[in-house]
């Protein structure tokens, strides 16, 4: 599928479009809401700080509480060099389940979620840990191409 979706800040709302169903749905976000895919984008970015963001998932208000844990050392295939750490944790503001769109959002934004990434001070994700109850996920920068 294809979902596109289109805020208004200026009347907190959004609406959303998917291709698949051909279908269109209209729905209130909280002030200064950011989807999951460019919140993630706005913390590697530099631009947040530690603090509480408002995360629209689909539909469903949540926040995304970030941590920032200092500077470590990262090994990876690019090498081995300091990165900033942050660490991130969501809570739900309602009892309306959030609504299967896409996978990432649909898996990573979950009350019993904790995500660690790290970033370059070029302002690279370059590595990534996904807990979630019993499972692990991690993820690595394995190439940077112009």
């Amino acid at each position: 599928d294809q979902v596109d979706v289109e805020y208004n800040y200026s009347k907190l709302q959004a609406k959303q479009k998917s291709k698949l169903n051909n279908s269109n749905s209209h729905y209130s976000i909280l002030p200064n809401s950011r989807d999951v895919f460019s919140f993630l984008a706005y913390v590697i970015s530099g631009k947040a700080s530690q603090g509480v963001y408002n995360i629209d998932a689909n539909g469903s208000p949540w926040l995304a509480k970030v941590q920032y844990k200092g500077v470590e050392t990262v090994k990876n295939q690019l090498g081995k060099y300091p990165a900033k750490r942050y660490d991130i944790s969501f809570s739900c503001l309602t009892e309306v389940p959030t609504p299967y769109v896409d996978m990432v959002t649909c898996n990573l934004v979950n009350q019993a979620t904790k995500l660690s990434f790290w970033v370059s001070q070029n302002n690279l994700a370059v590595k990534a840990v996904v807990k979630k109850n019993a499972m692990s996920m991690s993820w690595d920068l394995i190439a940077v191409k112009p």
